[in-house]
C-alpha cells in the first residue's frame, strides 16, 4: 500500500449495503466473487448490487486499494492480508448512511415533520436521504394525500420551509394514526415490556421517528394509571385498545408539556360528564398533573374519557348507561346482521354474543365519529383477505350504520373491525356445525370395526364415531333421532340413509370420499339453518320454549305499555327542573319514587341533551327500579316553555325497568320511540292531547312490531 494512502483523508460515507459489499469482498479476497453470489448473500437483485458498485470502487480508489473486475470470473480486492485487515478497520470506523426504501423514507420524513419545532428546509431532507428535490416533492405529495384524511395539510413555503398545518386535535389524531399504520405493534409491545433491554428500546425509538413523543417516564406513569382505571371501571382492555390508550394519553401529556393543548370546546364532550369514564379520566388527569406539573383543562380530560370509552370491554354485569342508545344500536346491529345474512347465507341474527359485542363497539364508534376520532386497525386487510365474502357483505350492511352517524363516513378500519365480529361469529357457527356424527358397519368382526373407528377419528378431527352397528340392525328413524349424519360401512348395504362404502384399510379414494361427504353435510346444515335462523318449531312440529318465551316477553311488554299509555296536561313548567319533576310524576304518586325517576332523567340529560328542536319536545328516558315493565307517556305543556334551544311544548317519558332487564323490553319500547319519527300523526296526537288517537297508533305500531319479530323467527320475510 502506498504511503500517501495513510495521509489521504477518507472521502465519502457509505450506505449500509455498500459497506456490506465491501466486507464481503474483503472476506473473500484475493479470490474473486461473482455479482450473483453477492446478490444472493445480501438478498437483493444483481441489478441492485450493480448500482452500488461505483460507490464501492470509488471508496477503494479514494483509499488507494487495488480492485479488479474480470468478466466471467468476478470481482476482487487485490491486496495482501495486512491491507485487508486495514480495510476491515476502516470499514468499522466508516460513517454509515442509513439505507431506506421509499416507504421507510416517507415515514421518517413524516415523523420529522410531526415533531419539528420550526419549518424544515427542503435541503435538510434531500441531503440526509440523498434524494433529489423532485423525489422529495413526490414523497410529500403522497404524504399530503394520507394526511388529508386527518384534516392536516403539508405547507411548502419558499424561503421558510416545509411544515404541517392543522388543529392540535387533528395533529394528535394523525400522529397516533401514523403510529398504528406504519409501526409494527410488536415494536410498541417491546417498548412496553419490562423484560426488554434498554439498548433495544432505544434502537426502536431511533429507527422510528414517528415515536418522537415517546417518553419513558410519561409512559410508565400512564401504564400505572391505566391499571388503576381498569379496576375503578371494572373493565379489562383489549390488547390493541390498551396500546391505543398508552399512545394517545402519552402523546397528549407530551404535547401539553410542550405547551400544545387541544382547542375543541369542552361542550362537544359533555355527554361524558356523568359517566364512569369521566371519573376515571379526572383521576388520571389529576395524578398526571401532579407528577408532571401540568394543569389539565376540561377539553383534555374529556378526551381521556373518550379514549377510555373507546378501548374498553365491559364486564357482563355492567349496567347499560344509556338504554335508549343501546336499544337503537341493537336495532341497527340486527338490521346489519339481516343484510349480511341474506348475502352470505349464514344465520348471523341468531348470534347473540356477536350482537352484544357489536352494540358495545358501535356505541363507542358513534361517540368517536362525533369528534372525528379514528380507531386504527392493526390488521386492516386481515378479514378482507381471509373472509372476502363476509367483508363485502359487512361493507354493504354498513350503509345502515351510515345513516346514524355524522359525518356519514365509515373508515375502512372501522369496517374491518365490524367485519372481524362477523368473521368470528361465522367461525363459531361453522365450528358448531362441524362435528359429524357417524356409525360404523363392519361385518369382519368387532376388532376390525374398532380399528376402523379409531382410524376414522384420527384422520378426520371433525368426525365422531358414535357406535358400531350390524348391517341387519340399521334403523333409519332411530339414527335420525340420535342425530346421526352418516353411515360408514365396509360392505354393501341397502338403505336410503346417507352412507359410504369404504375398505377396511382406508385408501386415498376412501379418504377423499369421506372428506367430500363431510363438506356436503356441513353445507346442507348451514343452508338449513339459514332458512330458519331461529326456528320456532321442534322436530315434532311443536313450538320451542325459546320462541314461546321470546314472543311472551314482547307481548307482555306491549300489553303493559298500551295499558299504561297516557298523555297528561300541565298548565306550565316554569323551568327545566320543574319539567323534569312533572315528567317524573306521570307514573307514580309516591314522592320518593318520583325523586328517583327525576334523578335518573337528570343523570341521562347530563350525558347528552335529549331536546329535539324540530319537534319541540324532550325525550326523557331512564332505567328505574320504580317499575317492573316499560312505560310510555307524554307530558303536554298547555303553555310552552321558552328554552335556550327553542320552544318546549312537552316531553315524551319512557321508563325501562332496572330489575329483570331483557332485550325484548328495550327493543319493544324502542320500536315505539321510532314511531315519533316514522309517523308524524303520532307526534301530532301527543301534542294535541288526543290520547285515543295516540294509543291507537301506538297499538298499530307495536302489533306490527310483534308480527315482524315472530315472523322473522319463523323464517318468513
Amino acid at each position: 500500500m502506498a504511503d500517501g494512502k495513510q495521509k489521504k483523508e477518507r472521502q465519502s460515507s457509505l450506505s449500509v449495503r455498500q459497506k456490506a459489499v465491501l466486507q464481503m469482498l474483503a472476506q473473500t479476497a484475493p479470490r474473486p466473487v461473482t455479482l450473483a453470489a453477492i446478490s444472493e448473500k445480501l438478498g437483493v437483485s444483481s441489478r441492485t448490487v450493480l448500482r452500488e458498485m461505483p460507490a464501492v470502487e470509488k471508496w477503494l480508489t479514494d483509499n488507494d486499494f487495488r480492485f479488479s473486475r474480470k468478466p466471467g470470473i468476478g470481482m476482487a480486492i487485490e491486496e495482501q492480508d495486512e491491507n485487508l485487515g486495514l480495510i476491515r478497520e476502516l470499514l468499522e470506523m466508516e460513517n454509515i448512511i442509513p439505507m431506506y426504501n421509499r416507504q421507510e423514507r416517507r415515514r421518517h420524513i413524516l415523523g420529522e415533520l410531526f415533531f419539528a419545532a420550526e419549518p424544515v428546509k427542503a435541503y435538510a431532507f434531500t441531503s440526509v436521504y440523498h434524494i433529489s428535490e423532485g423525489t422529495l416533492y413526490d414523497d410529500l405529495d403522497v404524504l399530503a394525500g394520507w394526511l388529508k384524511e386527518y384534516r392536516v395539510e403539508i405547507v411548502r413555503r419558499p424561503g421558510t420551509g416545509i411544515f404541517l398545518k392543522g388543529t392540535e386535535t387533528a395533529l394528535r389524531q394523525a400522529i397516533s394514526g401514523a403510529v398504528f399504520e406504519f409501526i409494527d405493534v410488536d415494536k410498541i409491545l417491546e417498548l412496553l415490556s419490562k423484560n426488554a433491554q434498554k439498548k433495544k428500546k432505544r434502537e426502536i425509538l431511533t429507527q422510528n421517528p414517528l415515536l418522537g413523543f415517546w417518553d419513558f417516564d410519561i409512559v410508565q406513569a400512564v401504564t400505572r394509571l391505566l391499571a388503576d382505571s381498569g379496576k375503578r371501571l371494572g373493565v379489562k382492555y383489549t390488547d390493541h385498545g390498551y396500546i391505543g390508550l398508552v399512545v394517545r394519553i402519552s402523546l397528549a401529556v407530551g404535547r401539553m408539556r410542550d405547551g400544545k393543548y387541544n382547542e375543541r370546546p369542552a361542550q362537544d364532550l359533555k355527554r361524558f360528564r356523568a359517566t364512569p369514564e369521566m371519573a376515571a379520566a379526572e383521576y388520571m388527569a389529576g395524578e398526571l398533573g401532579r407528577e408532571f406539573s401540568l394543569s389539565f383543562p376540561a377539553e383534555e380530560t374529556g378526551y381521556f374519557a373518550l379514549y377510555l370509552s373507546s378501548a374498553r370491554i365491559w364486564s357482563s354485569a355492567a349496567e347499560l348507561k344509556d338504554p335508549l342508545q343501546n336499544m337503537n344500536t341493537r336495532q341497527i346491529v340486527m338490521s346489519m346482521a339481516a343484510i349480511a345474512e341474506q348475502l352470505t347465507k349464514l344465520p348471523f341474527r341468531s348470534c347473540t354474543r356477536m350482537a352484544d359485542d357489536l352494540v358495545e363497539h358501535i356505541n363507542a364508534f358513534i361517540s368517536r365519529a362525533s369528534v372525528n376520532l379514528r380507531m386504527e386497525n392493526p390488521q386492516p386487510d386481515l378479514v378482507q383477505q381471509s373472509y372476502p365474502e363476509i367483508y363485502e357483505a359487512v361493507k354493504t350492511s354498513c350503509e345502515v350504520l351510515r345513516e346514524f352517524i355524522a359525518p356519514r363516513e365509515i373508515p375502512e378500519s372501522e369496517i374491518g373491525y365490524i367485519a372481524m365480529h362477523f368473521a368470528a361469529a361465522a367461525e363459531q357457527l361453522q365450528e358448531n356445525e362441524r362435528k359429524i356424527r357417524a356409525v360404523v358397519v363392519c361385518p369382519a368382526g368387532i376388532g376390525t370395526s374398532k380399528v376402523l373407528s379409531v382410524n376414522l377419528m384420527r384422520l378426520f378431527g371433525n368426525l365422531e364415531v358414535q357406535r358400531i352397528i350390524s348391517a341387519f340392525d340399521i334403523d333409519e328413524e332411530q339414527l335420525r333421532r340420535e342425530g346421526i349424519d352418516l353411515i360408514i360401512s365396509t360392505t354393501e348395504i341397502q338403505t336410503d340413509f346417507p352412507h359410504l362404502r369404504v375398505g377396511m384399510i382406508l385408501q386415498t379414494q376412501d379418504k377423499l370420499m369421506i372428506r367430500n361427504a363431510i363438506e356436503e353435510i356441513n353445507r346442507r346444515r348451514i343452508h338449513q339453518k339459514t332458512r330458519s335462523a331461529a326456528a320456532p318449531f321442534c322436530g315434532d312440529g311443536t313450538l320451542t320454549l325459546d320462541f314461546i318465551r321470546h314472543a311472551s316477553l314482547i307481548g307482555s311488554e306491549i300489553v303493559e305499555i298500551l295499558e299504561h299509555f297516557r298523555i297528561r296536561d300541565a298548565e306550565q313548567a316554569e323551568s327545566f327542573d320543574r319539567l323534569v319533576s312533572l315528567a317524573a310524576a306521570m307514573f307514580t304518586g309516591k314522592e320518593d319514587e318520583q325523586e328517583r325517576i327525576a334523578a335518573g332523567i337528570r343523570k341521562r340529560e347530563e350525558i347528552g341533551d335529549t331536546f329535539f328542536p324540530d319537534m319541540h319536545i324532550y325525550l326523557f328516558h331512564c332505567i328505574t327500579d320504580v317499575t317492573k315493565h316499560s312505560r310510555f307517556g307524554f307530558l303536554r305543556l298547555v303553555r310552552p316553555l321558552a328554552g335556550e334551544k327553542g320552544e318546549v311544548r312537552g316531553a315524551v317519558v319512557m321508563l325501562a325497568p332496572d330489575e329483570g332487564q331483557t332485550r325484548e323490553c328495550y327493543e319493544t319500547i324502542s320500536a315505539l320511540s321510532a314511531l315519533l319519527v316514522d309517523d308524524s300523526r303520532f307526534l301530532q296526537a301527543l301534542q294535541e292531547g288526543d290520547a285515543a288517537a295516540g294509543a291507537a297508533l301506538a297499538e298499530q305500531a307495536l302489533v306490527k312490531y310483534y308480527k315482524n319479530e315472530t315472523m322473522k323467527r319463523i323464517g318468513v320475510n
